[in-house]
């Protein structure tokens, strides 16, 4: 009777399997698998101009005494809601200074002046 082939020995490799790249080399059974972030994160909202800054600006042009108005309103609401604007909101209000006192300038110098 003939016993069947053995197969041959094939002595154990000494090295270490390679892991696929970003596959941990090493992980302690006892502690859980936290997953990572997420790589990509959206970018933070854009904060608003108040509105009432961008009025100040504008009629300070027209009517100063409004752009002076508006533009100390705004500057509050500004500093309450951290909204952006504020430069706008300054810019209103030394605009409409500028122009209610050259108003009044005009207005004096129409009154008093001899015809």
């Amino acid at each position: 009777m003939s016993q069947p082939p053995v197969p041959p020995i094939v002595p154990p490799s000494t090295a270490a399997p390679v892991p696929d790249y970003g596959a941990p080399l090493y992980r302690s059974p006892d502690v859980p698998h936290v997953p990572s972030l997420p790589t990509w994160t959206p970018p933070p909202a854009a904060r608003k101009t108040n509105v009432l800054a961008i009025i100040s600006l504008v009629s300070a042009f027209f009517f100063g005494l409004a752009g002076i108005v508006t533009g100390h309103v705004a500057l509050g609401q500004i500093k309450r809601t951290r909204e952006r604007g504020r430069g706008l909101a300054i810019s209103g209000i030394v605009i409409g200074y500028v122009n209610a006192l050259a108003t009044v300038g005009v207005i004096v110098r129409v009154c008093c002046t001899n015809r």
